[in-house]
């Protein structure tokens, strides 16, 4: 098995991924104690389950010359430490997580065999990869539907012409729609898709990446 790192595969490196950990994302809890009384669970207060980062951990390794190992690393360092990274694994296609990468410590040699570890501070999901609606011009009676599936996901619209009247309805709601970028915190997709019917004349695009943990 290999691993996608920002569109280039392990196996364009030369590497092996010798380990890989995912550790689950730990759940927020939010509760307040009450004096004499039962604790108050605010957790899914908002109706969600919110998590901190999961930590990704990879052990990569080559076969290579010492002398050739330094400027191998150099290379590979200039690539990921420190730097935003895609990842996408060989046995969950269609899927990628993201995060910070760092590279641990100095590569370890043995009779020409090197190892290192990278760590990723991850966002605690994992995204599906077709997520987007390219931009479309969109009229009056027009429909999107936006697909069910994983974690409840607030989908981002980022608008670059707008009539006065654009918008569209969901759910007998009506939300209006302006030149920019535009976020409706109650407009959550998860378990059932969202057909949006739109009003008025517009052009936009759709980031809605279903997530899963």
């Amino acid at each position: 098995m290999g691993v996608t790192l920002n569109g280039k595969h392990t196996d364009e490196w030369g590497l092996t991924v010798e380990s890989l950990e995912i550790s689950p994302p730990k759940p927020k809890i939010n509760k307040i104690k009450v004096p004499f009384g039962i604790d108050l669970d605010l957790s899914e207060m908002d109706g969600m389950v919110h998590y901190e980062n999961r930590t990704i951990k990879m052990v990569l390794g080559a076969r290579k010359s010492r002398q050739a190992w330094r400027a191998y690393l150099s290379a590979f360092l200039s690539a990921y430490h420190g730097r935003t990274v895609t990842i996408s694994l060989d046995d969950d296609l269609g899927y990628y997580y993201y995060g910070r990468a760092q590279i641990l410590k100095d590569v370890d040699i043995i009779a020409r065999i090197g190892k290192f570890t990278m760590v990723v501070d991850a966002e605690p999901f994992k995204y599906d990869s077709t997520r987007s609606f390219p931009e479309r011009t969109m009229a009056s009676g027009a429909t999107v539907t936006l697909p069910a599936g994983g974690i409840g996901t607030v989908p981002i619209f980022q608008v670059s012409r707008a009539s006065a009247d654009f918008g569209f309805s969901y759910n007998g709601k009506i939300y209006k729609l302006t030149a920019g970028r535009n976020r409706f915190p109650d407009l959550i997709v998860s378990s059932n898709a969202a057909a949006l019917k739109f009003t008025g004349t517009g052009s936009l695009s759709i980031d809605y990446r279903r997530r899963y943990l």
